[in-house]
């Protein structure tokens, strides 16, 4: 073991790297080929894909926005009558409370603050 060793490692160490596995023309190819051909004559080029049903879907999620919003403005208006009611039914409750003290202080049934 007097000689220096024959040993020389692959660049980028191992045979698996990409460089030998993916040539430089593979991995760099040109993206822009899959795009449509320039249209001469300035005529308009004909549509990528089919806007009838994305059209179809905003007008479907447009109705169903105005039925949510339809339906939570009766739900407001249900709401804003349900506590305009309980109101007035703790309003008539109380009226009804005063009513029958006034009623036992004129029979003279009222408590007098008194235990015994």
């Amino acid at each position: 073991m007097s000689g220096p060793s024959t040993f020389n490692p692959a660049f980028r160490g191992s045979s698996n790297s990409t460089s030998t596995t993916y040539p430089r023309t593979q991995r760099f190819r040109d993206h822009l080929t899959d795009l449509p051909k320039e249209v001469q004559g300035g005529q308009r080029a004909p549509e990528a894909y089919d806007k009838s049903k994305l059209l179809k879907l905003e007008e479907d999620a447009r109705r169903l926005r105005e039925l949510i919003e339809q339906k939570e403005s009766a739900k407001r208006q249900s709401l804003k009558e349900w506590d305009a009611l309980e109101r007035e039914a703790n309003t008539a409750a109380l009226k009804v409370e005063l009513a029958e003290e006034h009623l036992r202080n004129q029979n003279g049934e009222a408590d007098n603050g008194t235990a015994f």
